[in-house]
């Protein structure tokens, strides 16, 4: 069993939107977005303790309640032949066995129907399915319960902490009657006759005796009734189970301690919710809706909890609404959603998947992406040289950059493409700065390949484009002229592929020249000049000597640079030189 699609029409804030679903869902964007109206769509329609409250007019979207509310979940069976043992595929079995002669074909929608009643002043709620949208069925229902209430569990999991009311909600599902042994029966009796003794003992003291005589008397001066008021502990009276709370006791030390901290608290109550799930989705298919899971968490439990969630087979269907990069360390098959605009929230969505090549530098992939997520551009680059560089000029020139929702990702040698695919579909604009990259072939001491320019070809639209060849440049690496000529060599390949780095800069791809260093020369050639000589005590620096500092001790002296150096004019002139930082500082101002 796959979720597909979810549709909502006429609630809340959305009015009419469609989004692609896979059993593993993440939901974001801005505040009120409408992330958490979402999960109520699913809640309405697959809780029944939610959908029994019905509608209110301020359910319906601008509060027109002429239109009906339509949520429908689209759920895709074809699993249900295959011959394995997964839980997906018997998920699918169960729910057609459920459906019987309401299921036709390898889908499933579940709709659920809203119209606002004038005189009630209320939305009731009907419910139904099939496989054809057009003509689907009634959903069996007895009461207020339909047929699908027992076929899936919604287990929401709320962002503020509520760990008492988990553990009372369902002491009768963690003590089940049924698992009782003759020992426990016997065990039982002796608690319930002590806490009797107890009762009696308290019931002797003076001071409650006393208590009880004068609530007694000044009752029945209110109400002259036969009858006495006594104290009892609600431990005899509501029984010994029903009192339970619980308690932290370390190792050794034999004090109890109260669950206090919400961090502790909400950890003990995601595991209460997992030992639920485990007792229950043998007969129902558990979808977990779990908002905003970071709140009281510190970071190192927020990527603990990355891991349960993406990693244990508990959590086989969720929906995730999160601010938080580090609850994302671990995704994998998980469908990113993106909703936009607060009046009428549209959403993007992708299915992600970690590239084979990137498995095992997954959560290093993961990190980056899931960073820039949250932000409406992200601008791209190779290197940790490039990224102090561009960081100090855009603290300088606009040093509230990422609250103006842009966000500057090093790539750290991981490929461009996973993350411009990742944006494209999620329709997060990017811009990407990488250097004229020659390669020398394998077994081929002379022919070097482009692969700076290759590299941008991939990442344009047209991704059939046939990839520059190769090029012969017969100058050993052991000629003391080998840098000079390579340098000149990347010049001309730059002027001769110009029309080509013009249409990349359409697409927000931006190529150097040659490289960061020798373009940053370019730029503030004085600035460098006086700063080596100033820091080596040579008389002449020159571009080859700056360049060739700069590529040395590469990061470090980029660092020493800038911290001796930056300020709001340099910074300006840097940006206002350097196209693919002027285009992003300005972009959207």
């Amino acid at each position: 069993m796959k979720l597909k699609k979810l549709i909502i029409k006429n609630f809340r804030n959305f009015k009419n939107i469609e989004i692609e679903l896979s059993n593993k869902n993440v939901i974001f964007g801005m505040n009120d977005t409408g992330k958490t109206n979402l999960l109520y769509a699913l809640r309405f329609l697959l809780d029944r303790d939610i959908r029994k409250n019905g509608f209110l007019n301020t359910d319906f979207y601008k509060n027109d309640t002429s239109k009906k509310i339509e949520i429908i979940l689209e759920i895709d069976i074809s699993d249900r032949n295959l011959d394995d043992e997964s839980s997906f595929s018997k998920n699918s079995q169960f729910l057609i066995s459920k459906m019987k002669g309401a299921r036709q074909e390898n889908n499933i929608f579940i709709k659920l129907e809203a119209d606002y009643d004038n005189s009630e002043l209320f939305g009731n709620p009907n419910m139904y399915w099939g496989s054809i949208l057009e003509k689907l069925e009634d959903i069996p229902r007895i009461g207020e319960t339909y047929e699908i209430d027992k076929i899936f569990k919604i287990m929401y999991v709320n962002p503020n902490t509520e760990l008492e009311k988990v553990f009372k909600r369902n002491r009768k599902l963690l003590f089940d009657e049924k698992n009782k042994n003759k020992s426990d029966i016997k065990l039982e009796s002796e608690i319930e006759n002590n806490i009797f003794k107890i009762n009696e003992n308290v019931s002797k003291l003076s001071s409650i005796k006393e208590v009880q005589t004068l609530l007694t008397k000044n009752y029945q001066e209110y109400k002259p009734e036969e009858l006495s008021i006594e104290l009892k502990s609600e431990i005899v009276v509501n029984g010994f189970m029903n009192n339970l709370v619980p308690y932290i006791k370390w190792n050794d030390d034999e004090n109890y301690y109260p669950t206090s901290g919400d961090g502790r608290k909400k950890i003990l109550s995601y595991a209460l919710n997992k030992i639920i799930t485990e007792k229950n989705y043998k007969i129902q298919i558990v979808i977990y809706l779990i908002e905003e899971p970071e709140n009281s968490l510190h970071n190192s439990m927020q990527m603990m909890l990355s891991q349960q969630l993406f990693l244990q087979p508990v959590y086989n269907y969720f929906f995730l609404t999160t601010h938080s990069p580090k609850i994302l360390y671990e995704m994998d098959e998980t469908q990113l959603i993106r909703i936009t605009d607060n009046s009428n929230s549209k959403s993007f969505s992708y299915l992600y998947k970690v590239p084979k090549e990137y498995k095992t530098l997954k959560k290093k992939l993961n990190k980056g992406l899931s960073e820039s997520l949250f932000y409406n551009e992200v601008l791209l680059v190779e290197g940790a040289s490039e990224y102090v560089l561009f960081e100090a000029v855009l603290l300088k020139v606009i040093p509230n950059y990422e609250t103006l929702g842009k966000f500057l990702l090093q790539t750290d040698g991981i490929n461009f493409k996973p993350y411009v695919e990742l944006y494209k579909k999620l329709q997060i604009k990017y811009f990407i700065k990488t250097d004229n990259d020659l390669k020398l072939k394998k077994n081929k001491p002379y022919t070097y390949d482009l692969i700076g320019l290759n590299r941008c070809v991939e990442l344009t639209d047209n991704e059939n484009s046939n990839h520059f060849d190769s090029i012969e440049f017969p100058v050993d690496k052991k000629d003391p002229k080998y840098k000079e000529e390579l340098k000149k060599l990347k010049e001309n390949i730059y002027r001769k592929y110009n029309k080509f780095v013009n249409k990349f800069k359409k697409n927000n791809i931006y190529l150097s020249e040659i490289d960061l260093e020798n373009d940053l020369y370019k730029i503030i050639p004085k600035e460098l000049n006086d700063y080596i000589r100033k820091i080596e005590g040579k008389e002449y620096v020159g571009e080859e000597k700056a360049v060739k500092w700069l590529q040395s001790s590469k990061l470090y002296n980029m660092i020493e640079f800038i911290e001796n150096t930056m300020n709001k004019d340099l910074a300006e002139k840097i940006k206002e030189n350097t196209l693919v930082l002027k285009e992003f500082v300005d972009n959207g101002r």
